[in-house]
């Protein structure tokens, strides 16, 4: 039969205490070590998944074992346990960023439309099987861990290998991992920790292993009924796979800045409050931090993630990255349609020419450059349109309902994008 292999989780779990996403931890008494905060982050590329993750539990100084599934063959998959750890200290939001592009562009409209006269403010089940032996197909001895990769074909042949451990057998449910042991293409890796003199509270992992997608069991963890306050980083923007609906799924993507740091100091959450975005401000990166509803008992599939962005992180994305220059542009481009009303409404019907049309088009335009700029694009083709006519009536009246009706639109649209993208982000 094939091995079947579990793969490990790429999520970063932090919340307060109770069971986590992570497949399971137990003493050698049998008795589940409870985990109180997880913290991981996922590098993904060209098929292949690097996952740094660290667990935080209740001090204990008893040998355990820490069983966490990986969707890949064993003998793809390198395991070893570290001392440090990639962690994000520092992000600022996508969505952050495009409301103050947003807003910048209102304040920037109202400003050039009122020709600096107006500066608003705004806010910104395989017991059955025959039973064989589990398979060790790597260990790592370092940092007082001892890391394993099994291949195993049923929950028998783990239970066989974790006794043979020291972990005693009948103690040990693992009926949580069952949905995986049905499948084939799945491994274990276990990180042992020894017996010590002083009380261990976090441990480290990094797994590398080959995966089509960004990819995280979440089956195993709804056996628990507790909360679990489940956040994921990533590197790079990615969306959830076809068919990966699971309740209160949201990709927010952020620019983040990360740093390596000992374990233990992973679970300061007070730490990137201590630095000044300045500080972070050359080393950002684009991330997507993910999260999930808190009821595991709504999980009723794996959570499976591929490059790209919601249509939200699209538009977000398309703002941000508009240049001062582009924003102009899309202004006077709005002026240019709205200043074709100009000589409808200064010209008589009977006195209009084609050229006409072209002057309100440059008229509207010039509002982008202040409604200064309109007024003087305005008065050269009044005075050259009319020059030997009888005198007609300026009609510069015209040209503050024209900044009324460009403010107004713009306000709109982009008050508009703001409020989608806070209620879909």
């Amino acid at each position: 039969m094939t091995p079947r292999h579990i793969a490990v989780m790429l999520l970063v779990l932090a919340g307060p205490s109770g069971a986590r996403a992570d497949g399971c931890k137990f003493a050698s008494d049998g008795r589940k070590v409870p985990e109180r905060e997880q913290r991981a982050l996922v590098e993904w590329a060209d098929g292949t998944e690097t996952l740094h993750v660290a667990a935080l539990s209740d001090p204990t100084t008893e040998a355990n074992v820490w069983v966490v599934p990986v969707r890949a063959a064993a003998t793809a998959v390198r395991a070893e346990p570290v001392e440090e750890i990639p962690a994000v200290v520092y992000y600022e939001t996508l969505k952050g960023q495009a409301e103050r592009q947003l807003r910048a562009w209102v304040a920037a409209a109202a400003m050039f439309d009122s020709g600096g006269l107006c500066c608003p403010c705004f806010a910104g089940g395989c017991g059955g099987m025959a039973s064989k032996a589990a398979v060790e197909t790597s260990r790592v001895e370092r940092l007082g861990m001892v890391v394993t990769v099994v291949s195993a074909d049923s929950r028998t042949e783990i239970e066989g290998y974790l006794d043979a451990q020291g972990v005693k057998r009948g103690a040990v449910d693992l009926s949580s991992l069952d949905p995986y042991l049905t499948q084939p293409g799945y491994a274990f890796v276990c990180g042992w920790v020894a017996r010590r003199d002083q009380p261990v509270r976090a441990t480290g992992l990094k797994v590398v292993f080959p995966s089509p997608t960004l990819w995280f069991p979440l089956l195993p963890t709804r056996a628990y009924t507790e909360p679990v306050e489940t956040v994921v980083y990533t590197h790079g923007f990615v969306r959830p796979a076809g068919g990966c609906d699971l309740p209160g799924l949201k990709c927010e993507y952020i620019y983040g800045a990360v740093e390596g740091m000992g374990i233990e100091q992973a679970f300061d959450r007070d730490r990137a409050l201590k630095y000044a975005s300045y500080y972070y401000s050359d080393r950002l990166q684009p991330m997507t931090r993910v999260t999930l509803t808190t009821d595991p008992q709504q999980w009723d599939r794996d959570l499976e993630l591929v490059p790209g962005t919601t249509p939200v992180g699209t538009v977000a994305l398309a703002v941000t990255e508009c240049s001062n220059g582009l924003g102009l542009l899309w202004s006077a481009l709005l002026g240019a349609v709205l200043g074709l009303a100009i000589p409808w409404l200064t010209v008589r019907k009977a006195e209009r020419r084609r050229g006409d049309w072209l002057a309100g088009a440059l008229t509207g335009a010039a509002i982008a450059l202040t409604i200064w700029g309109s007024a003087l694009v305005f008065g050269l083709w009044r005075h050259y349109r009319f020059r030997g006519q009888p005198k007609q009536p300026a009609r510069f009246i015209v040209l503050p309902a024209l900044a009324v009706v460009h403010i107004g639109i713009v306000a709109l649209v982009c008050h508009g994008l703001i409020a989608w993208i806070t209620a879909a982000g």
